[in-house]
């Protein structure tokens, strides 16, 4: 749950980033963890892009490197797809080298119970402790039309847009999310961005209505909600899981 606002400049993270790691890339496509880079590619996103897994030198022939840490140059977001016992210390690199969000796809968090809370709860403490933004776990992510930024898994990043592109949505649930996305698109639905907000563990739905509510792009702001939260608890997020558990 988040505590506080987030600022327009830590929104510009999630929704422009000028760079984005991809840690836990794979060289498969089709896999949650592959799809980013795939997307970003495809759509023609004109940042930098860094894949990160040490067990390759190159995915899609964009360079990659062993860890966070090792990328030369600055990193605005990284998008987090590896298993949930992992990603504490993939958001403790991150914070070294000084990232300003992420998006966590994994799911193993406090959608399944007391211990994945706990260990949310950590995860999210510690991108605090570094002043960093986290949009996830659980989710499916973030998707910016208007300039390329693909950080996410959703099938519906394959889908062509419609212009004019100008309604920004926010949803709690991916799965529900997608489907209005896809029935709004085949109605002729221009979207400007999506945002799958999953566990809300620090940036809130609310958090991304505002930030879309001042986006010059979009005119026009839909969300699905299924319900405000106003304490960490895990108990209404057992019906959502929906998120990737590895890469």
């Amino acid at each position: 749950m988040s505590t506080r606002d987030a600022t327009g400049q830590e929104m510009e993270c999630l929704f422009n980033p000028r760079s984005i790691a991809i840690i836990g890339a794979s060289i498969d496509p089709d896999k949650p963890s592959g799809r980013p880079l795939a997307a970003l590619l495809k759509r023609g996103y004109a940042g930098r892009i860094y894949p990160i897994n040490p067990h390759h030198s190159e995915i899609c022939g964009v360079k990659c490197y062993p860890s966070i840490c090792d990328v030369p140059d600055e990193v605005d977001m990284a998008i987090i797809g590896i298993p949930a016992e992992l990603v504490p210390d993939a958001v403790i690199q991150c914070g070294r080298k000084g990232v300003r969000a992420a998006v966590i796809f994994t799911s193993g968090f406090a959608e399944v119970g007391p211990a994945g809370l706990a260990l949310q709860v950590k995860v999210t403490d510690l991108a605090r402790e570094k002043g960093m933004r986290l949009l996830g776990p659980n989710c499916f992510g973030l998707i910016n039309l208007t300039n390329s930024v693909m950080a996410s898994f959703a099938d519906i990043m394959n889908l062509e847009p419609v212009s004019p592109r100008t309604m920004g949505f926010v949803t709690q649930s991916g799965a529900f999310g997608s489907m209005i996305y896809i029935q709004a698109l085949e109605m002729g639905v221009g979207f400007s961005s999506f945002v799958s907000v999953g566990n809300e563990a620090d940036l809130e739905f609310s958090d991304f209505m505002a930030y879309l509510l001042d986006d010059g792009e979009t005119k026009v702001v839909g969300g699905y909600l299924e319900g405000p939260r106003t304490e960490p608890s895990c108990e209404p997020l057992q019906r959502r899981h929906y998120g990737c558990k590895s890469p």
